[in-house]
């Protein structure tokens, strides 16, 4: 956790403006949809530019933006901030601590005309799955891996040490934002170094997260496991195509939950182990788990791959919770305080690169105040249809500068400006935010 000062700002009057310009649509969920915008309304001057505004990272056509992403949920809510902040993500949002690698609040807003609530966020490039669909199969230098892999569980042991569950950890999850390259140290012997990219990673979508009502373990462990193990191979390493075939797949590799075929060797990578209660709610759902033994899972990783991080994901991917590896622990798993100190070097130096946050007079210099910046006064009416024109055929769903090309040609509605009048509060911040 680093300390830093809140960066959450809200104005002092109940009912105020919100200006923005929509640049264009990023994506669309079960229930909401996010859209990168050019942010001319009033944020904290100590508020940094994000990562992928850093001079290595920043596209030419975004160097005059402030740009943010602005994410309106598609639920309509009851017609009173009171009842918007008692959402599950905004209660995550404003009482989980600030973390490097947990996605940053910038501001809320609910649109009462529209009953329509607003997040808006730092922007990142991309997702975890985007970026490793962008390889192209070309795999990632060994310490990129432990990079990304720690900076992700660090993220994730933040929120447990917070008091929640995220409970929906997964690639599309996983913000990635490339920012330049690097020689990254080979720790095979005699090897020699690798060129890949610097990466920054943040968690979001706390849309399904719950306050904890009982002490660990905690089962998203699990899905820690399998993204690094799609990370490292590039593919996910249970590729089911329904909950049957999933749990099918599973088994093929973990082999049975009913400990007949526990590895007995301490030092193998063996099996998910005796699953006792998995096993007993499956009988009583009339279901019988495959009698397969389990298979070694070093055997499905290239032969590059550390056996230590092997034994890390297996830590992980075991059937019972309280078997598997916190986020704590695996923090301090022998194969990251071995990695790490490489991982962290590159990390720091990527930090580094961040520019120091911008003064009051730095922002009116850079980006103008509303005021003077131009302007098409718009209803809520004409912004919210703005918003749902932009279809995803519009959209550069790409990578960054450096996994991917420049973007395409804004059309009319990429280029729509609207000044909202919309209702927030209480004034002055989001009440109870932590930082």
């Amino acid at each position: 956790m680093t300390t830093r000062p809140l960066l959450h700002h809200f104005l002092t009057r109940s009912a105020s403006i919100r200006s923005l310009t929509l640049l264009k649509y990023i994506g669309d969920g079960a229930f909401s949809t996010v859209y990168l915008c050019d942010w001319h309304g009033a944020l904290s001057p100590g508020t940094p530019l994000p990562a992928m505004q850093w001079p290595r990272a920043c596209r030419p056509e975004y160097t005059d933006k402030r740009l943010v992403a602005v994410k309106r949920m598609k639920p309509q809510w009851a017609d009173s901030w009171e009842n918007c902040t008692q959402s599950k993500e905004f209660i995550a949002l404003r009482e989980i601590p600030i973390h490097p690698n947990i996605v940053l609040l910038y501001d809320c807003f609910f649109v009462p005309e529209k009953k329509e609530l607003y997040f808006v966020f730092e922007p990142m490039e991309g997702n975890m799955y985007e970026f490793m669909k962008s390889r192209r199969g070309q795999t990632l230098a060994g310490v990129l891996v432990t990079s990304i892999s720690h900076q992700i569980a660090s993220g994730l042991s933040h929120i447990h040490s917070s008091g929640f569950f995220h409970r929906d950890l997964k690639p599309e999850n996983i913000l990635v934002t490339t920012i330049g390259m690097c020689t990254y140290p080979n720790t095979s012997p005699g090897a020699p170094p690798e060129l890949d990219v610097v990466v920054v990673i943040k968690i979001t979508d706390f849309g399904l997260a719950r306050k904890m009502a009982s002490k660990p373990p905690y089962t998203e462990l699990w899905g820690l496991g399998a993204v690094i193990a799609e990370l490292v191979n590039l593919r996910p390493l249970f590729p089911g195509k329904g909950e049957l075939d999933q749990i099918h797949r599973i088994t093929a590799v973990l082999g049975n939950p009913s400990g007949e075929h526990v590895a007995r060797t301490p030092s193998a990578v063996l099996g998910g182990g005796e699953w006792v209660d998995g096993v007993r709610l499956a009988h009583g759902l009339g279901f019988q788990f495959l009698q397969t033994p389990p298979v070694d899972l070093s055997t499905l990783f290239d032969r590059k791959v550390p056996r230590e991080l092997v034994k890390c994901i297996a830590g992980l991917l075991k059937y019972d919770p309280a078997a598997r590896l916190t986020s704590a622990q695996c923090i301090e798993h022998p194969y990251f305080r071995k990695m790490a100190p490489f991982a962290d070097l590159v990390t720091r130096s990527a930090f580094c690169l961040q520019p120091p946050p911008l003064s009051a007079e730095a922002v009116r210099e850079k980006f103008g105040s509303t005021e003077s910046r131009p302007q098409m006064g718009a209803g809520l009416a004409e912004m919210s249809l703005a918003m749902r024109r932009m279809s995803p055929a519009a959209s550069d769903s790409s990578l960054g500068s450096t996994m991917d090309s420049a973007p395409k040609s804004q059309n009319s509605q990429n280029s729509y400006k609207s000044r909202l009048n919309v209702r927030m509060g209480p004034p002055g911040e989001i009440p109870g935010r932590r930082n």
